[in-house]
């Protein structure tokens, strides 16, 4: 994919998301499946930490030769997103925002600087063949290897959505 796909690719996500969430019942959009799994709108916001998160590790990719990533408590993340409280409309506010910068970061890059590599602090070195997210047709890859998350095992962001509106229902 070059950079422009890349950058289209992000902005239709929240439209994407949005189709998913928009109808939903207040109960429904807040309710955890299970103790220790997130709500529909805390995927939302997951997303919204995730896109943010992803620019400022392209920002450190393309800053540095081989920089080292840090990793981050995504359920933590959660938590200080406040979601669960937080009206739908500026949570996919939030995310046409996060989509948007992202995009826009991404739009000049060359080829060359799309192919960075970066080490993952907890993982080690990119097993793709690029460092920054969202490289390959399955938007967004990951710039290391993921752990096993059950309540989040797909790396799609709509299918992740998906999957827990279908829970909750």
């Amino acid at each position: 994919m070059s950079a422009l796909q890349l950058a289209a690719s992000l902005r239709r996500i929240p439209a994407q998301v949005a189709q998913v969430v928009v109808d939903l019942p207040p109960e429904r959009l807040r309710h955890r499946p299970a103790p220790g799994e997130w709500s529909a709108i805390e995927v939302v916001g997951h997303l919204v930490d995730k896109l943010n998160r992803w620019g400022g590790r392209a920002a450190a990719v393309l800053r540095a030769e081989g920089p080292t990533l840090e990793s981050y408590d995504q359920d933590e993340c959660i938590r200080q997103g406040a979601y669960q409280s937080v009206d739908l409309d500026v949570v996919l506010g939030q995310l046409v925002q996060a989509a948007e910068r992202f995009a826009r970061m991404l739009e000049p890059l060359t080829e060359f600087e799309l192919q960075r590599r970066a080490r993952h602090a907890e993982y080690g070195t990119s097993p793709s063949s690029s460092a920054l997210p969202c490289r390959s047709s399955r938007w967004p890859t990951i710039c290391v290897k993921q752990r096993p998350r059950p309540r989040l095992a797909s790396r799609e962001p709509v299918a992740e959505l998906r999957r827990t509106v279908v829970r909750v229902g």
